[in-house]
């Protein structure tokens, strides 16, 4: 009969507890500063001759962290007027009204880009 003795293993699995705390803790960091670059990228395409004529809708588009657990960090970006869907999408009502993408172009354009904020957040505790 073969005997082993393993030593240690408590600590050790406090250890990856305490590494996947961090990981989950960077990875929303990591949301966060892409929201926020993606802020910026939509302000700047809505800039670019939208007719937007007062700037609250530019000023009201906002990211954020919705939801952080063990496997999951989801996020948001949106603007909180009540036209920005139909400048967004479109009017179904109003044909007229054809949709001016401004938020998923900045996610479209920098899918790139946000890997590379989140990955370089989570590389902060590897």
């Amino acid at each position: 009969m073969i005997k082993y003795n393993l030593e240690g293993l408590d600590k050790s699995l406090k250890g990856l507890d305490k590494l996947c705390v961090k990981l989950e803790t960077n990875a929303a960091r990591g949301l966060q500063k892409a929201l926020f670059f993606l802020e910026k990228k939509s302000k700047r395409i809505l800039h670019k001759g939208y007719g937007l004529k007062t700037g609250t809708m530019k000023r009201s588009i906002k990211g954020r962290v919705l939801e952080q657990k063990k496997d999951i960090v989801r996020g948001a970006l949106g603007a909180n007027t009540e036209y920005a869907a139909i400048q967004e999408l479109g009017s179904a009502k109003n044909p007229k009204r054809k949709a001016k993408p401004y938020l998923w172009p900045a996610v479209e354009k920098n899918l790139e880009n946000i890997e590379k904020i989140m990955a370089e957040e989570i590389k902060k505790i590897i």
